[in-house]
């Protein structure tokens, strides 16, 4: 494009430079400090037995040995916010196709792969209405795929119209950038569950049975524009809150037990004798605390010794009952004094004749 408008070009400052570790390559990377700091690593691995990694990329995949497994553990993924929905037109006739004939090499092939999914837990056995073929696809390297044969269910699904992402603007969006990473999500699609209530939607027919999925797989319309939806929807857990583009939020599994404590019927029911006759105490006064950062806060503590305090200063000062005489003679508490007769005047109120 450059050279048919005739632009004009010019050389960078600083080139990039590729290095290639080929097996057998013995070589060592001798970069400089400042080239490091702008070094990126793109790594290809050959997927066959004689497979040799470079001795310079060992360490790495040692250490990132939980990120690049050999398999996904089992079990199905999380209930994400983004699950994918199957929406069929209202009136729609539920198709019902039958098994496509195969040989017995592929339908034992196609056996062996349900019985990999239903112990990994993505698909299970289902009496579903609704019912699709599947079939066998070669792969390059020899092997088969399973395939389901989506396309019944498809013309009577509701159409999204959530926006695909054009290449042009996602290749604008590297403008100005200096560091680029690259990350392949195996098994992308089976990382979404099938919205609860949609799962009979997917069932497919072998030979042996009738299997529906729990997560998301090939084939299906819309399935494009929920991997989108999932991959626009970006978010980290950190120290118990999840970070998103609208805010921070509070990890609800960090505060499951909370949501699910038990609201007791009486006082004495969920607390200790202790804090019953303290909550019975506090009942008899006329305040409330309210939390002030800082030195202020100490009138929490304060409160709970007023009693005590009162106690042992009626028991240790002798004559300490005329304080209460005091305060409508005196110039600085007399105002205060006759306002809160009734009820608090400010921060101030009576209790057992004495001014608080």
């Amino acid at each position: 494009m450059v050279e048919k408008l005739k632009l004009p070009t010019q050389d960078h400052p600083q080139p990039y430079k590729l290095h290639w570790l080929n097996k057998g390559n013995e070589e060592e990377f001798k970069v400089s400090k400042s080239e490091a700091q702008m070094m990126s690593i793109i790594l290809v691995l050959e997927v066959n037995d004689e497979t040799v990694n470079p001795p310079g990329v060992i360490p790495l995949l040692s250490e990132f040995s939980d990120v690049i497994s050999g398999e996904i553990p089992p079990g199905l993924p999380p209930m994400r916010d983004i699950q994918h929905a199957i929406d069929f037109v209202p009136g729609a006739v539920i198709p019902n196709k039958p098994a496509y004939r195969m040989s017995p090499q592929e339908h034992a092939e196609v056996q062996r792969q349900v019985e990999e999914l239903l112990k990994k837990g993505l698909v299970r056995e289902s009496i579903s209405p609704c019912a699709v073929p599947v079939l066998l696809v070669p792969k390059k390297d020899g092997s088969w795929r399973m395939c389901i044969d989506c396309r019944a269910v498809n013309k009577i699904t509701i159409k999204y119209r959530f926006p695909i992402p054009r290449l042009d603007d996602m290749l604008d969006q590297l403008h100005g950038a200096t560091t680029f990473s690259k990350i392949d999500l195996r098994s992308g699609y089976h990382q979404i569950r099938i919205r609860p209530g949609d799962e009979w939607k997917t069932a497919f027919k072998t030979r042996d049975g009738l299997y529906e999925w729990n997560v998301m797989p090939f084939g299906l319309t819309n399935a494009p524009s929920t991997f989108i939806r999932l991959m626009n929807h970006n978010e980290v857990v950190f120290l118990g809150y999840i970070i998103t583009a609208e805010g921070v939020r509070v990890d609800p599994s960090k505060v499951v037990a909370i949501d699910s404590w038990p609201i007791p019927k009486s006082i004495q029911e969920k607390i200790s004798r202790r804090h019953a006759r303290w909550s019975e105490l506090l009942q008899s006064y006329p305040f409330l605390i309210k939390h002030k950062a800082g030195t202020l806060n100490s009138v929490a503590d304060a409160l709970s010794r007023c009693h005590v305090l009162l106690t042992t200063l009626q028991t240790k000062v002798v004559g300490f009952d005329l304080v209460k005489e005091l305060y409508q003679d005196d110039p600085d508490f007399r105002g205060v004094w006759e306002a809160t007769i009734n009820q608090p005047f400010h921060q101030f109120y009576r209790h057992d004749g004495f001014l608080f």
